[in-house]
């Protein structure tokens, strides 16, 4: 039978007489084939999904989509590296990225009898992404359709005349979204590849079955037949690896920079690195709480593959870096620089905020964080401790015997160390002074006995408080003195002991329902951390192991951990615990069960 010359449309899911529909085996794609009579099809139609590699998951902001149907002459490879058309019977099971595009291949193959210029419509719906079930971004839609000249599959008789395609959107149902393909100038003997871009959901839903993708209607013009080696194709969009977790390594480096003095300014270079073999971070985030005694001037993030790094300030004065995916392999930096404010104090000890040792003028936080699947994120915390040196030569610090703590009413012992770390020029008439501490006297470090603190000498004092309480707890201690030409000069520095009452708890009973087991409970009942904690049972065996241990081996004020002990039924049994708190000092308590 001959054409008619009617343009038709063929609605592929439906069956009709001389239209045959074969299924494949569970899992596999349908095929299907449109005859009309003793004729011949014009165009034969297949399809693709493309695997995602490191290379190609790119976010619809990072490649372009080619706007004049095609991809420019000369083109060795298109946008998307390694997305080519690649038919299978097989579910694809990959990898894939919030947010990347993601590429469909259609393979046109056109007879040698058709005419010249011939056009073809082709009508796809793709499963839509909602906040449950995986499927492609709504709100993005098709991102383009274009001929991909550079695909090994396309091949085109007459260069001058070369097929173009486009997309256009049409009404989305409440489970798909729906295009329709319109390709143009298709001659003879032409094999022509469309590539259309969909782009994968930004967030990350709670299930990610098998999907499928559909050709629903083929129109040729003329009425031409058209042949389907298959209608649909599935796939498995996955977000997480299911061998291997991702875990990312994150490092902070505060070494000021060639020229940049830590006077003025603070620099934090922060580094994040994916470690996994194969595993894709989806989502990782970084949010940077900055120290009250600088402000935030600029963060720049440097991140060449995968999702672009953004970062925003905070109303807290810090900022927060969305780092999108992040591949396995992957590294990104974030430089930040904040100012360093003109009251900033010097040589503050912040031991309270979780920054260690000396000189911690600056003690900012940083908290990275990365879904390591579905449900279940994972977060590291940096604590950056960063000194503030003094910008002139004369300087006072403040040390205390050991860790800033104190027990009420205890005798504190401080050293003062008073330095010139000028290369000239002397001090005399120097006079130490300290709010906590009436009472600060020489103790030595004038060598020459010259009566002047000379260039690179120091000079130490002392002073005791006799019981500490809160009111003796903050000092702000300084030193005063006169320069070789009469200036006045002078520095000063604060500090602050924490004032602590360690007090351990143990409770010993029988356990309900079984006689032979005594319950242990330890609890920290004080306002200090207490760490190597044991137990001393009589009458019951040493207890195997404990419930409720957290931060590793610290017992923090208000904690407990329990244990049980078997024991003789009705007979008493005795536990005795020790621990020790931060002045390194035994804090011990005792209990015994009644029977």
């Amino acid at each position: 039978m001959g054409a008619t010359g009617k343009r038709i449309t063929v609605p592929i899911s439906v069956v009709v007489g001389g239209i045959a529909l074969v299924v494949l085996a569970a899992g596999l794609v349908g095929a299907l084939t449109i005859f009309g009579g003793e004729e011949s099809a014009t165009y034969e139609v297949d399809f693709s999904v493309s695997e995602p590699t490191r290379e190609n998951r790119l976010l619809p902001d990072r490649v372009q989509c080619p706007t004049e149907g095609r991809l420019a002459a000369g083109s060795t490879d298109g946008p998307l590296p390694g997305t080519s058309f690649a038919p299978t019977d097989e579910t694809l099971d990959a990898i894939f990225a919030p947010g990347q595009v993601v590429a469909f291949q259609y393979a046109i193959t056109v007879a040698g009898n058709a005419p010249d210029n011939g056009a073809l419509d082709l009508e796809v719906a793709l499963p839509r992404a909602t906040a449950r079930e995986m499927g492609f971004d709504p709100d993005r839609k098709v991102l383009c359709a274009f001929v991909d000249s550079s695909d090994p599959s396309n091949r085109e008789a007459d260069s001058s005349s070369p097929a173009v395609a486009r997309s256009q959107d049409l009404p989305p149902t409440q489970e798909s979204i729906r295009a329709r393909l319109a390709v143009q100038a298709l001659d003879p003997g032409d094999r022509v590849v469309v590539e259309m871009w969909v782009a994968a959901p930004r967030g990350i839903p709670e299930t990610s079955p098998t999907l499928e993708s559909r050709l629903l209607s083929a129109e040729a013009d003329q009425g031409r037949r058209v042949k389907l080696v298959r209608d649909t194709v599935s796939y498995r969009i996955n977000f997480f690896d299911r061998a291997e977790e991702p875990v990312l390594t994150f490092d902070v480096n505060d070494t000021p920079p060639d020229g940049v003095s830590r006077t003025e300014r603070v620099d934090y270079v922060m580094t994040v690195t994916n470690t996994s073999a194969e595993a894709i971070a989806p989502a990782a985030r970084l949010d940077a709480f900055i120290d009250e005694q600088i402000s935030l001037a600029a963060v720049e993030p440097v991140d060449q593959e995968g999702a672009p790094t953004t970062c925003s300030t905070t109303e807290e004065g810090g900022f927060a870096c969305d780092l999108g995916f992040v591949n396995p392999g992957e590294v990104i930096r974030i430089n930040a620089q904040a100012g360093v404010k003109p009251e900033a104090e010097r040589r503050f000890t912040k031991e309270d905020q979780g920054c260690q040792g000396e000189n911690v003028d600056v003690c900012s936080r940083l908290v990275l964080t990365w879904f390591r699947s579905e449900g279940l994120e994972d977060r590291v915390e940096w604590e950056e401790a960063s000194d503030i040196p003094d910008d002139q030569p004369l300087s006072i610090l403040k040390l205390v015997p050991r860790a800033p703590f104190a027990y009420p009413g205890q005798k504190v012992d401080f050293t003062y160390q008073v330095a010139n770390a000028g290369p000239t020029g002397s001090f005399n008439q120097l006079r130490v002074s300290d709010t906590a501490c009436p009472e600060v006297t020489y103790t030595g470090g004038d060598a020459n006995g010259n009566s002047r603190l000379d260039p690179l000498e120091s000079w130490t004092y002392a002073c005791s408080v006799a019981q500490m309480s809160e009111e003796m707890s903050r000092g702000d201690s300084r030193v005063d003195a006169f320069t070789d030409d009469g200036r006045p000069i002078g520095d000063s520095v604060s500090t602050r002991i924490t004032i602590i009452t360690p007090n351990l708890g143990v409770n010993v009973q029988p356990v309900v329902d079984n006689p032979g087991m005594r319950s242990i409970v330890v609890t920290n009942a004080g306002d200090a951390d207490l760490t190597n904690l044991a137990l001393s049972p009589v009458g019951c065996a040493q207890p195997p192991t404990r419930d409720g241990a957290i931060n590793g081996d610290v017992l923090e004020p208000g904690g407990s951990w329990s244990y049980t002990c078997p024991a003789e039924p009705n007979q008493p049994v005795t536990v005795r615990v020790y621990a020790t708190d931060p002045l390194e000092n035994a804090v011990t308590a005792t209990a015994t069960s009644a029977n």
